[in-house]
């Protein structure tokens, strides 16, 4: 079995869930894609081409060669905590301790938290010796604590509330990674990102920095909503402690597993939100009434990204087809050429999303 069937059938026979150390990548973008499927995307090819040769090279312990792969792997996904910390690992083994050093800044920072093999692994031995590497330690036991995280541009004008949107990641992401996709949106707007960690962990033992959303709680068949409530309710606090922000304007968004929660969440109380921006969603499971009640009670406009190759992208045709029926100002985009993954001009398109969200893009309300 080749590569990338082999990490397609894994993923699928334990039900998405990561199957090893570096298998968050596969979940973030993998597991949908059809391992024999001539619809590809040049992203999915690039990734495939890159990462199984990265993983192998590692296993071999032939650093030269894994540093080189896990560089391309980065390329593809710069805000990932695995291919950083196995960058690291293998610059490391190299004997070039400040790129090490960099590499593993970038890994805690975009979440990685697993303190115990930052402490013991014996490819770190030199760096332990540095005041950054105590540094990254601390941070990543703080990490491993955080249940949300708020970014908030330098210049926004505290005596002004900015906009917030609550952003829930993917299946095998953290907040800490996923937050990095909103900075320049942020930025560029002037509002406030908070994005709260998924329920559970999704990884192995050794895997602390990949969460998902399934609830084990349910009511009237369902999943309770009472755990996102929470989580929201918490980042929306924690804002309010940051800087403080416009109430009128909360956005949900959220990234395919995460943008089932942000609609669930929106149809449960729509007076809380002008809007939600969703990409690649799964499938959410409403009745046409409970759409039109959740309309009738705030017509909010929403923005649904769905990617050409992803088989996930009827789910969020049907999604934006059923909130059109009922009643909500929405807009759906087809991103071409592409699989369940974030495209490179993924920047403008929730910028763009954003922008009708808040009714800055001249269109009628």
């Amino acid at each position: 079995m080749n590569p990338r069937a082999r990490h397609t059938f894994l993923a699928a026979a334990i039900g998405f869930v990561v199957f090893a150390a570096a298998g968050s990548l596969a979940t973030y973008l993998g597991v949908f894609a059809d391992a024999g499927a001539p619809r590809e995307s040049e992203w999915q090819r690039d990734f495939w081409n890159s990462h199984p040769k990265a993983e192998q090279a590692f296993e071999d312990e032939n650093w030269k060669k894994a540093e080189r792969f896990y560089a391309e792997v980065e390329r593809l996904l710069p805000h990932d905590p695995t291919s950083r910390f196995q960058r690291a690992m293998a610059l490391a083994n190299l004997d070039r301790t400040d790129e090490a050093l960099e590499e593993l800044r970038l890994a805690v920072e975009f979440g990685w938290a697993d303190t115990e093999r930052l402490s013991t692994d014996p490819a770190f031995v030199s760096l332990r010796r540095h005041a950054l590497f105590d540094r990254l330690l601390d941070l990543a036991k703080r990490i491993a604590d955080e249940s949300t995280v708020v970014y908030v541009p330098k210049s926004l004008d505290p005596q002004t509330p900015p906009p917030l949107i609550v952003t829930f990641h993917g299946l095998g992401e953290n907040p800490h990674r996923h937050i990095q996709s909103w900075t320049a949106i942020a930025d560029a707007l002037g509002l406030v990102v908070a994005a709260p960690r998924g329920l559970k962990r999704t990884g192995g033992r050794s895997d602390v920095h990949s969460f998902g959303w399934v609830s084990e709680s349910k009511r009237q068949g369902r999943a309770d909503l009472t755990p996102y409530r929470n989580r929201l309710d918490e980042s929306i606090a924690l804002a309010k402690q940051r800087i403080g922000i416009d109430e009128t304007r909360v956005i949900l968004a959220g990234y395919s597993q995460g943008g089932v929660v942000a609609l669930a969440l929106l149809v449960d109380t729509p007076k809380r939100f002008c809007g939600t921006v969703v990409q690649a969603p799964a499938h959410l499971s409403r009745t046409v009434d409970e759409w039109k009640q959740a309309a009738s009670e705030q017509k909010t406009r929403s923005y649904v990204i769905v990617h050409e190759f992803d088989r996930l992208r009827p789910a969020g045709e049907e999604i934006h087809q059923a909130m059109s029926r009922a009643g909500f100002d929405t807009r759906l985009e087809l991103v071409p050429k592409t699989d369940h993954e974030l495209p490179l001009n993924n920047d403008a398109l929730r910028l763009g999303a954003v922008r009708f969200v808040l009714g800055l893009d001249g269109s009628p309300p």
